[in-house]
């Protein structure tokens, strides 16, 4: 049964239902819904079994009769599956259905028009989000409870935004990758959703990716161009951010490409449950040979069913490799919390986003497949620096100091402290000889920030890495 305890209570625009019914339990629901809606009119009733149907409208008549203060509207029934053919005296404000419903007989509704879409069904039964994209250019409300494994729910409760039609906005730093365009292009623009917008970010680029982007966009609206000053990659999604209209926002590197379902991927699972991050795996491909390498990441199955447990999303700051651009993010979670990117930070910006995203994310899914292509290999990346470009993590760190010791959670603050460790043990071993005493000096004032013992540390390490690292950071705090 559709839990519907305060669900209706606001909702005076409601005043004529159609409930399909193809589960005995839907009387319940009837019931329910005569008690705490007064001001019902009408109440259509559709199913596939005349005898389910006449025994719910009996027992709906035998309850007003019983119960004075029970509310009993007008019901009318209406043929199975003909909605469409079907003359109905006054107009149906709401659709509602239960777990047995097919999915044809839903559909048959929408020529209704109803404003608000309610019902619970299974997810693997009934495609929830095709349902969703049905609907939604009729809906002002859609409301739909998902089952899915192990009988866990998830919950679409989406409203029509007034001001714009965007769902989903992706934004695109660009710099020097016009020889990468075209297959990025192609790549994400594949899915053909109308509600999404494609947000190129010109961060002053002198090579022709300009021009590309604009004769993509003669073709296909969805994409738009900013143009701004140089200054950094951290700045142009920063300038993204502050454009895009979607309800949820995703990242992707112009020189990388997308498997074309990802972002349909991402967004309908995001969308079902509302989750504050949905994220892939991806692959990391190395431009020289063409080969394609499936990283290691956190896919199971407490992330793919979907988790709010605190503890594991902030497993997620050390365990979930910094790849922000193959998540996407509730717009709301990001503007409440004043997640961004900072401009000072020139490279690496996309770690402290990590960081704070799942220090302060309240729920989590992921989608087990690999659909983001990393590339590798080309000239000029962050990456692949090994010289004191790479005292940029301690710029990063002091912010993170900062962010995360004013939530003042001692839990928080340990998995900054591994993610630390994380980054300052990588970088170690790529660093450049000359800068290895400097880099160590300073990694050693910061892993002590935060009132952070190397006791403490140890046992952090020990519990949540193994030995991995651990041999490098006594390294570093032992170094004079």
């Amino acid at each position: 049964m559709i839990s519907l305890s305060g669900y209706f209570d606001y909702k005076e625009d409601i005043k004529t239902i159609l409930v399909i019914a193809e589960h005995d339990n839907t009387c319940d629901l009837l019931l329910k819904l005569c008690t705490i809606k007064h001001d019902l009119k009408k109440l259509y009733l559709a199913g596939n079994s005349k005898k389910r149907l006449a025994k719910m409208v009996s027992v709906l008549k035998r309850t007003a009769e019983q119960n004075s203060s029970f509310h009993l509207p007008q019901i009318t029934l209406v043929p199975y599956l003909k909605t469409i053919e079907y003359s109905f005296e006054t107009p149906v404000d709401a659709v509602l259905f239960d777990s047995n419903v097919k999915r044809a007989a839903i559909l048959s509704t929408k020529s209704l028009k109803p404003a608000y879409l309610i019902g619970k069904l299974w997810r693997d039964y009934v495609p929830c989000f095709h349902l969703w994209e049905e609907f939604r250019p009729v809906c002002r409300h859609i409301h739909m409870e998902c089952i899915g494994k192990a009988n866990k729910i998830d919950v679409i409760d989406w409203n029509r935004n007034s001001r714009n039609e965007v769902e989903l906005s992706v934004v695109f730093p660009v710099y020097n990758v016009a020889k990468y365009l075209e297959q990025c292009i192609a790549s994400v623009t594949a899915w053909k959703a109308p509600y999404v917008e494609f947000l190129f970010v010109n961060d002053g680029s002198p090579d022709h990716s300009r021009e590309i982007i604009l004769e993509h966009a003669k073709s296909d609206p969805r994409i738009k161009l900013i143009d701004k000053e140089n200054g950094g990659c951290a700045s142009a999604r920063k300038r993204g951010m502050e454009e895009a209209k979607g309800r949820y926002i995703g990242f992707v590197d112009p020189d990388d490409f997308v498997e074309p379902s990802m972002f349909k991927k991402l967004f309908s699972r995001a969308l079902i449950g509302s989750y504050d991050v949905c994220y892939s795996g991806y692959n990391a491909f190395y431009e020289n040979s063409g080969k394609v390498e499936r990283m290691s990441d956190a896919l199971g199955d407490e992330y793919s069913q979907g988790t709010s447990d605190k503890l594991a999303i902030h497993k997620l700051m050390v365990y979930l490799r910094v790849a922000i651009w193959r998540g996407i993010y509730r717009r709301d979670f990001l503007m409440e919390n004043q997640i961004t990117f900072q401009e000072q930070i020139r490279r690496f910006d996309d770690l402290p986003f990590k960081v704070e995203v799942f220090a302060k994310a309240k729920s989590v899914v992921a989608v087990p497949e690999y659909l983001y292509y990393y590339r590798l290999e080309r000239p000029g990346q962050d990456v692949a620096c090994d010289d004191d470009r790479l005292f940029v993590h301690f710029d990063i760190f002091d912010h993170l100091n900062q962010e995360i010791g004013a939530l003042k959670d001692r839990k928080l603050l340990d998995f900054l402290q591994l993610s630390k460790v994380q980054t300052h043990c990588f970088t170690l071993q790529k660093i450049q000889k000359k800068f290895l005493k400097e880099y160590c000096e300073r990694a050693k004032e910061d892993l002590r920030a935060n009132e952070m013992s190397v006791f403490r540390t140890v046992l952090l390490i020990a519990k949540y890495f193994g030995r991995d690292n651990l041999k490098t950071y006594l390294k570093i705090m032992m170094s004079r």
